[in-house]
């Protein structure tokens, strides 16, 4: 019977021990990369949360622009209307002097005194149309004074309302740079974040297998050991899906509920913009049969017919990657934003509506803030 030496006895036992201790350091570094993916992302619903209010604000001020400019359309029309009365008021004194004209035999004098005829009816017959000439000139004078009064103060309305565009622009377009730099900074804290979620699943993984490859060596290297001893052999694309359907449009992205606001030509909003930037992709919300166009409001828009009757509209593609007739799955690419269409001097966002049952829209809002803030 072969004796162990006792320095192998040892051996033998740190052996044993390597695989915990090892499973150990592993466990610890994935604990910490976990604890980094929950940095990332709470960081992440932060972001989404500043977005939303930047979305919120430049909505606010879109808003805000088209009621001025459909104010001033309305001031520049008043403006008009008071034009034409004063013309028309210009029109009518013009032609009651052109009837004094017309009847030579009256003559005024300096003082306002006809000359008198040779008759006395006639004379009396003078002064008569004279004072009804004079009369009737008086209210012409009259009516055209207070037009040109409208006038004045529709051009001061039009000016007031035409400075407040002007602000309403210079707003819309900062809270625009501010939108469109907040959306560019949050996808490149997002980038860095999925990038340090790689890192960390491809950590993950790689100290999995190296737990792995540790084990081998140490069941080979114990196998070893009782063989010396003469014993024998030893014993990240779209966010999760909310009942078959997800949220539209990749992360990072902002929106705020603008159903109903006003647009231009006296429009309503008949859905909801969602704000990413450029090149973000966009998902099918459910499974369904695709149909494409192309219009100068929409742009490159894609028509969604879902399994469950609904129908749903994206609008301001920047490209689209289906074609009519295909069928796609609940979160399949069908193409990416943009600002196509008339779309062309906002920031780039996807145009979203939701018909149910293929009927008239209803407010999409709380349907994406189900599926894209969960």
């Amino acid at each position: 019977m072969r004796v162990v030496r006792p320095w192998l006895a040892l051996v033998a036992v740190l052996t044993l021990l390597l695989p915990a201790s090892v499973a150990g350091a592993v466990d610890a570094r994935i604990e910490r990369s976990r604890d980094e993916v929950r940095r990332a992302r709470a960081a992440a619903a932060a972001t989404s949360a500043r977005l939303d209010r930047a979305a919120a604000e430049y909505e606010e001020a879109r808003a805000h622009l088209e009621r001025l400019a459909n104010e001033e359309a309305d001031t520049e029309g008043e403006v008009a209307r008071a034009q034409r009365l004063v013309n028309e008021a210009d029109a009518q004194v013009r032609d009651r002097v052109a009837a004094l004209y017309k009847h030579p035999e009256l003559r005024v004098h300096a003082f306002g005194r006809a000359v008198i005829a040779s008759d006395l009816g006639e004379t009396l017959h003078q002064l008569e149309l004279i004072d009804q000439l004079a009369r009737g000139g008086a209210e012409k004078v009259a009516r055209a004074d207070r037009a040109a009064g409208r006038v004045r103060a529709a051009e001061k309305d039009y000016r007031v309302v035409s400075a407040g565009v002007r602000d309403a622009l210079r707003v819309r377009r900062d809270r625009s740079a501010a939108l469109n730099e907040a959306l560019a900074q949050a996808r490149s804290r997002v980038s860095a974040a999925d990038a340090q979620l790689r890192t960390v699943e491809q950590t993950v993984a790689a100290e999995r297998e190296r737990r792995r490859r540790a084990r081998e060596r140490a069941r080979r290297q114990q196998l070893a050991l009782q063989e010396i001893a003469g014993g024998g052999p030893a014993g990240g694309g779209p966010l999760p899906s909310v009942d078959g359907k997800v949220c539209p449009i990749g992360a990072p992205n902002a929106f705020s509920d603008s159903w109903g606001a006003p647009r231009s030509g006296g429009r309503r909003h008949q859905g909801v913009d969602m704000f990413a930037a450029h090149g973000t992709p966009l998902y099918a919300l459910e499974a369904g049969t695709i149909r494409t166009s192309d219009n100068s409001l929409g742009g490159i828009s894609v028509h969604l017919a879902g399994a469950s009757g609904a129908a749903y509209y994206y609008a301001h593609l920047s490209q689209r990657v289906v074609v009519s007739g295909q069928r796609v799955a609940a979160g399949e690419v069908v193409g990416a934003v943009g600002n196509t269409g008339n779309a062309r001097s906002t920031p780039p966002h996807l145009h979203f509506q939701y018909h149910p049952g293929g009927g008239a829209p209803v407010n999409p809002t709380p349907l994406v803030a189900a599926l894209c803030r969960p």
